[in-house]
C-alpha cells in the first residue's frame, strides 16, 4: 500500500515510524498527473503534508508509466535534483510486465536508467510467465550498476553480468572448409520418412518446474495409458544415461531423438522457455552467424 492524496491522512496515525512510499496520485478520484512538472510538484506537496502529519521515513515514487517511460524518467531525475535527501522507488515491472521482450535485457536497462536518475529501491515482480526470473535479474543488475557507479565506469567487465543467451567474446573454434578437400561432404536434410517405433517403448518428455527436473515418461507401448518407468534428472546427460543403463532404448535413431529432445528440455529448464516435445524451442529472430 502506497500513500497518496486520497489516503495519506488515514495512513499517518499508523506510519509515524514506518517507511512509506508516497506516490503522486489520488486513486480515490482517479487522478494521476502526466505532465512532468505537475507530477513533481504534486509529490513534493504530498511529502510535505506527510511530514506535517508526523511521517518521517518517506520514499518518493514518481511512478514509471509504461505508456510514457521517457517522461517518467525525466520526472524522477528532476525530482531527485530538487529533493536529493528523499530516496526514490522505481517499480520497474510496470515496464517489464507490459512489453513483449525478454525480461533480462529490459531489466538490465531499467536498472541502468534507474541508477542514472538516482533511484535507491527497485521493485520487480514475476506475475507473467515472461517475467519469471525478474527478481534475480534485477538483483544482479542493481549490483552491476552500483559497482559501475563506484568505479565511475559503464556496467561492463565488472566480474558479474547478465549475459545468458549471448557472449561478448566468441571462443568457439571457427570451421575450416579446407578439411573438406579430401573428404566426402554429406548434406543433411530434414527427416521426412516416418519413424520406426522402438520395441522397448516410447517416451514423453516434460519438465517438473517445481523440482527443477527433466522428466522422461516411458510407456511400454504407444497405446499404454500409464508410464511403466519415469526417469528424472536435472540434466539431459543424467536422464539419457539412466535410460541407456536400463535398456529402455535400442534403436540408434530413437536414442539420437531422445538426446535431442532432452537437450532442448534442459535448455528450457535453465532459460525459462516453454518446452513442448517435438516443437522448436526458439521461434524468434536469432542470429545465424
Amino acid at each position: 500500500l502506497s500513500a497518496d492524496a486520497g489516503n495519506i491522512e488515514q495512513i499517518a496515525p499508523f506510519a509515524s515510524d514506518a517507511a512509506v512510499v508516497v506516490i503522486p496520485t489520488n486513486q480515490r478520484e482517479g487522478y494521476f498527473p502526466k505532465n512532468v512538472e505537475e507530477r513533481i510538484s504534486f509529490l513534493e506537496d504530498l511529502i510535505e503534508k506527510a511530514r506535517k502529519l508526523g511521517m518521517t521515513r518517506l520514499i518518493g515514487d514518481l511512478i514509471l508509466d509504461p505508456s510514457n517511460v521517457l517522461e517518467s524518467l525525466i520526472a524522477y531525475r528532476e525530482f531527485a535534483n530538487r529533493n536529493p535527501n528523499v530516496p526514490l522507488f522505481v517499480g520497474v515491472s510496470n515496464v517489464t510486465e507490459l512489453i513483449d521482450a525478454d525480461s533480462i535485457g529490459v531489466n538490465a536497462l531499467l536498472a541502468r536508467l534507474s541508477s542514472e536518475v538516482g533511484a535507491s529501491i527497485l521493485l520487480a515482480t514475476e506475475k507473467s510467465s515472461k517475467a519469471k526470473g525478474s527478481v534475480r535479474e534485477e538483483v544482479i543488475a542493481s549490483k552491476m550498476m552500483f559497482l559501475a557507479r563506484k568505479r565511475g565506469s559503464v556496467p561492463k567487465d565488472l566480474g558479474l553480468d547478465l549475459l545468458v543467451l549471448k557472449d561478448k567474446r566468441v571462443r568457439e573454434e571457427p570451421y575450416d572448409k579446407d578439411v573438406e578437400a579430401d573428404a566426402q561432404v554429406i548434406t543433411a536434410t530434414e527427416k521426412s520418412e516416418p519413424a520406426t517405433l522402438d520395441t522397448t517403448g516410447v517416451f514423453r518428455i516434460t519438465l517438473d518446474r517445481n523440482e527443477g527436473t527433466i522428466v522422461a515418461l516411458h510407456f511400454a507401448t504407444l497405446q499404454a495409458d500409464k508410464p511403466s518407468n519415469i526417469v528424472k534428472g536435472r540434466t539431459a546427460e543424467g536422464v539419457y544415461t539412466k535410460i541407456v543403463e536400463r535398456g529402455l532404448v535400442t534403436r540408434l535413431d530413437h536414442a539420437s531423438y531422445l538426446g535431442s529432445e532432452l537437450a532442448k528440455a534442459e535448455i528450457a529448464l535453465k532459460t525459462g522457455k516453454e518446452y513442448i516435445q517435438d516443437q522448436t524451442l526458439f521461434k524468434g529472430l536469432l542470429p545465424s552467424s
